[in-house]
């Protein structure tokens, strides 16, 4: 139900029934349960609650840990990077998304990689680092091409398939 609500922009609703269902969690170290308190952090984002949204990142962080949760664990440290660096906190933001990356580039998802990337370059830029900036936006928009050359490709097949079908009617 909280998603419902989420969608529907009724953040007391969506938090209310996210730790109703965290009640029925919190004992359990799963992807499901850092999933169900990610959730709950990214409503207090929406409200531009920014303690209670790092406390539960924070949490999430820890039963991802805990329970080995890989496929959670770079999406989490990404946003706590994120959370930290709008804080203005932009060492911790440095640190956590260092390590964002090494979890994203584990697992292999480029999509959250060249959003680490980006994150790392601005982060970098707050922080005078003017080599680090430039090192990562460069890896930024090397991998953004990347990913917008294989999306295109695969527009391109879908395209032509389709083509082809209707040719053969």
């Amino acid at each position: 139900k909280g998603d419902v609500y989420t969608v529907l922009e009724d953040s007391e609703k969506a938090i209310e029934n996210y730790l109703k269902a965290l009640e029925y969690r919190k004992d359990i170290y799963s992807s499901e349960t850092a999933s169900l308190l990610m959730k709950i952090g990214e409503v207090y984002l929406k409200t531009k609650e920014f303690d209670k949204y790092l406390a539960y990142l924070k949490r999430a962080l820890n039963y991802a840990t805990v329970g080995n949760d890989t496929l959670n664990l770079g999406k989490i440290l990404t946003n706590l990077g994120l959370a930290h660096f709008n804080k203005g906190d932009y060492i911790n933001a440095e640190e956590t998304l260092e390590r964002a990356k090494k979890e994203v580039m584990r697992i292999g998802d480029k999509t959250l990689l060249a959003e680490v990337y980006k994150q790392l370059a601005l982060t970098n830029e707050k922080l005078n680092a003017k080599s680090k900036e430039v090192a990562y936006f460069r890896q930024y928009i090397s991998l953004k091409d990347s990913l917008l050359s294989a999306e295109n490709r695969k527009r391109i097949d879908e395209m032509k398939a389709e083509f082809d079908m209707e040719n053969k009617r």
